[in-house]
């Protein structure tokens, strides 16, 4: 167990090194700002241990496998986002598409081959129910899938 001031001391390095980063790339996107923010934030909780580690204890590993997967879920979400504009979807939808598309991305991890194609066409179903548009739903699809 560590202690509070133990605690303390991480949190303001990690900070530290978190301010320092952004001040360093002052025209960087701001959605890459707030991931990498989020980066640090894991790194400071796993080393506080907020978050299970690895067996191998590699923490420098787990946090890379996690820069990683945030960023290309931030990626993603970037081209969703594009998708949807172009569509000329409501501001007020687009949450909902994202919310789909990760849908899509767990059933690309889980199925394949034509139970991933049947398992597409139910959710587009379900989302279109929800009074989302199925092309724009088909197309989100099809990027997620193919990208």
């Amino acid at each position: 167990m560590m202690s509070r001031k133990k605690r303390q001391q991480i949190r303001h390095d990690a900070l530290a090194r978190v301010q320092r980063f952004l001040s360093e790339r002052p025209g960087e996107d701001l959605r890459m700002r707030r991931l990498r923010k989020q980066c640090q934030k894991y790194e400071i909780k796993l080393r506080q241990g907020e978050v299970r580690a690895r067996a191998d204890l590699n923490y420098k590993a787990q946090v890379q496998a996690y820069v990683r997967a945030a960023e290309r879920q931030t990626q993603r979400e970037i081209s969703v986002r594009e998708l949807v504009y172009q569509a000329g979807v409501p501001q007020c939808l687009v949450f909902q598409y994202l919310c789909y598309a990760r849908h899509v991305q767990k059933l690309k991890r889980e199925f394949s081959g034509l139970t991933l194609g049947t398992h597409i066409d139910i959710a587009i179903d379900r989302w279109a129910m929800r009074g989302l548009d199925p092309v724009v739903l088909r197309r989100i699809a099809d990027s997620v899938i193919g990208g």
